[in-house]
């Protein structure tokens, strides 16, 4: 299996604009980390034998979204408006009601096809509390979203609020998405499952090529959202359509014809390089917005394989519904600070089942637990580093949730 499809950064940079680095920061990744190479290997095995009802079942499942807005010049900081038609965009993309796919050429009509995914703005965030899913910061960091270049110790800026990036969402729970100036270097970047920290796990998308534009704006030709499509497909595990080295390597989806090379601007249907007609108007290719039409049915399953995987957690999070702002909170927690251990005290009936979590001032779990009609459980925090966390119970669609403060170990 070749799992290094773009050799280096530099590779994007020599193409007459920098359109998607996703697999060059892939290559990068992989070539670094030989567990990730493995992890990847694993997923590729199990998507060549992905046959599971549940993707056959053709239902519409959600995928929660918190939409990371880092912003120098005003013009960046986008209003909710243009950030909802993102979020519509996907979604016509993503079900097959972009208005586009009437263009379809009849030989590759067929073939294409809803994915079966609605996006939505997040209503809770990680600690239970409503939210809109967007987040907003001025950056002190030129091109912060040039995550190739803009590092700190090796480590890139934008997912690090420290570094004066937007810390993740647990990205178990949520798609995150930043939207961040890359002052040219990319239209955007998404990452591959398996390849990444779960800090820098996500897509990007430069402010200018973000939501949908009219067609006379700065955006053009790359103004109606179809760049956040492309990156979220890679996000799901979908490569470009063409071979790295001619037509010697494909992206591994059979009804996606082996292309040779890249295609932009509006090509003219049908050419053809490695024998067969190009589906250069797939959404993994790298022509303009407005000739950008369809997902395969190959596809469709290499993304279902894809979040059954490696991001299966996103189909069961309950974020986009808003938390009850009226509710008695069962939940006792004690003792507040901790330095040892904690212990939760749920008022609970025998058969309540609930999940429990515990999560660090990043949004990330450090702890998690499924329990049944347990009313008090514990958790060791002495491995934890200090600060405040917040315990989270999960009980059918309702939160109930917490904080607690983690004290250094006496050692």
């Amino acid at each position: 299996m070749v799992l290094l499809l773009v050799g280096a950064w530099g590779a994007v940079a020599q193409a007459p604009y920098q359109h998607c680095a996703a697999q060059a920061l892939r290559a990068e990744h992989l070539a670094a980390h030989a567990e990730r190479r493995a992890a990847v290997e694993r997923l590729e095995a199990f998507t060549q034998n992905f046959r599971p009802d549940l993707a056959t079942e053709r239902q519409l499942a959600t995928i929660p979204v918190v939409v990371h807005l880092l912003w120098q010049d005003p013009s960046q900081n986008l209003s909710d408006e243009i950030i909802a038609s993102q979020i519509d965009a996907l979604n016509r993309d993503f079900q097959k009601r972009n208005p586009n796919r009437l263009q379809i050429p009849d030989d590759f009509a067929p073939l294409a096809t809803s994915i079966g995914l609605e996006f939505c703005l997040a209503s809770t965030d990680p600690q239970g509390q409503a939210s809109s899913g967007i987040l907003r910061r001025q950056s002190t960091v030129d091109c912060i979203g040039n995550v190739g270049e803009v590092r700190l110790n090796g480590r890139p800026r934008l997912y690090y609020p420290e570094l004066g990036g937007s810390a993740a969402w647990d990205p178990l729970r949520y798609l995150n998405i930043w939207v961040a100036p890359t002052c040219g270097a990319f239209l955007g970047i998404g990452t591959f499952p398996e390849t990444v920290p779960p800090a820098e796990d996500g897509i990007i998308v430069d402010p200018l090529y973000f939501g949908i534009r009219p067609a006379d704006s700065p955006s053009f030709p790359f103004h109606l959202g179809k760049t956040a499509t492309h990156e979220v497909g890679h996000y799901l595990n979908l490569q470009h359509t063409w071979g790295q080295r001619g037509c010697e390597v494909d992206d591994q989806v059979a009804d996606t014809p082996q292309q040779e090379t890249e295609y932009r601007n509006c090509p003219i249907h049908p050419i053809s390089s490695c024998g067969s007609p190009d589906m250069f108007m797939n959404f993994m290719n790298y022509v303009d917005d407005e000739c950008l039409m369809l997902f395969t049915e190959g596809q469709r399953l290499r993304m279902w394989a894809a979040i059954t995987a490696s991001r299966p957690d996103l189909l069961t999070s309950d974020v986009c519904t808003p938390p009850d702002p009226v509710r008695t909170n069962p939940l006792t927690i004690y003792p507040n600070p901790a330095r040892d251990c904690i212990h939760l005290l749920l008022e609970a009936d025998p058969a309540d089942e609930f999940n429990l979590y515990l999560i660090d001032s990043q949004g990330r779990r450090v702890y998690a637990a499924s329990l049944r009609g347990e009313s008090l459980q514990s958790i060791d925090v002495q491995g934890l580093a200090s600060g405040v966390y917040w315990v989270q119970v999960v009980r059918e669609k309702v939160v109930y949730s917490g904080k607690v403060l983690v004290l250094p170990n006496s050692f």
